[in-house]
């Protein structure tokens, strides 16, 4: 609904304005020839103040105002506070003997993966100066392990030619999201550092970490894959031990991740060494899944458990030797 002036014909052949008239516009209307005249001084209906209009709105005026949104507020929204969750820290030089890379803190990491992030974070880092001439090596430790349990391991390793990188993560979180986090850390320090390649050493979990990290990356950014005490079948758990949007979901026999895990091949040119530990029957069999250690490069047992082949002199040097042999 519209109001406007109706210009009508004058007996001397000019033109006149006729008293204001409302009319209604149908979908369906006929042009009209002449053009419409727009006396000065002329407000339309919805611009008019109310302090001026003479007598009650015009149905038409009360369904434009009730149409009309209403005025926003001078004072704009508070925002949405994001979670308070530390930003991934890449490449720092650190102590593991901190208590962030603790077993008290990765027990929390475990039980509480959102109260791990806002206390500690994660990220990925190093235990000394980078140095170009060395090769990187990423190490990813699994439930119920700490990065600090690295250390007896690194005591060995020959620090002469490989750089250790640690990934500092809550075991809790589920695992795809866990792999998917960690490639975006790798490329960010591949770019800063400079490095291409590198390689993977992965413990009991991490080690399926470390498997979809490499599906991720795809043929030319891996060196080799080596685990330690890996359940590639996945672990039998009680029902109230696997809750949704938490690792032990993705940790138990058949999950789906576990079959993309073990679907998907590595590349021919990444070779995978499989360390197991016998001293606890009830892994074994996953330790030793047929279709994974079908396709290893090297199948090696120590008489240990899954933790405690962190702990084992014969398996670091078996470490050692998996990782010279894999330089390309």
């Amino acid at each position: 609904y519209t109001r406007f002036p109706k210009i009508v014909a004058s007996a001397k052949g000019g033109a006149r304005a006729a008293p204001s008239r409302t009319i209604t516009m149908r979908r369906r209307t006929k042009s009209i020839n002449n053009p419409l005249v727009i006396p000065p001084g002329y407000v339309p209906v919805a611009e008019v103040a109310d302090s001026q209009r003479v007598g009650p709105p015009l149905a038409a005026e009360k369904d434009l105002k009730a149409k009309t949104p209403a005025k926003r507020s001078a004072t704009p929204p508070t925002p949405l506070q994001p979670p308070l969750v530390r930003q991934p820290e890449l490449g720092g030089v650190v102590n593991l003997g901190d208590a962030r890379f603790g077993s008290e803190a990765a027990t929390l990491g475990f039980s509480n993966p959102n109260g791990f992030l806002k206390a500690h974070g994660t990220g990925v880092y190093l235990t000394d100066a980078y140095r170009s001439n060395k090769t990187p090596v990423l190490f990813i430790h699994g439930a119920g392990s700490a990065a600090r349990d690295w250390r007896r391991l690194f005591s060995r390793l020959d620090l002469g030619r490989f750089q250790p990188f640690v990934y500092h993560y809550p075991t809790g979180a589920p695992f795809e999201l866990s792999a998917n986090t960690l490639h975006d850390m790798m490329i960010s320090l591949g770019k800063r550092y400079r490095f291409k390649s590198y390689h993977v050493v992965g413990q009991g979990t991490g080690g399926l970490i470390g498997r979809r990290l490499i599906q991720l990356n795809g043929r030319a950014t891996t060196l080799s894959l080596v685990t330690l005490g890996t359940p590639w079948d996945g672990l039998t758990l009680p029902a109230d031990k696997v809750q949704r949007s938490h690792s032990s979901w993705d940790v138990r026999s058949n999950s789906p991740f576990l079959k993309t895990v073990r679907r998907q091949a590595l590349p021919s040119n990444v070779p995978h060494h499989l360390f197991f530990g016998y001293r606890n029957p009830s892994t074994l069999a996953s330790q030793l899944a047929p279709g994974v250690q079908d396709a290893a490069a090297r199948v090696h047992g120590f008489n240990s458990d899954e933790r405690g082949l962190l702990e084992d002199s014969a398996a670091a040097e078996q470490v050692n030797r998996a990782l010279r042999s894999s330089r390309r």
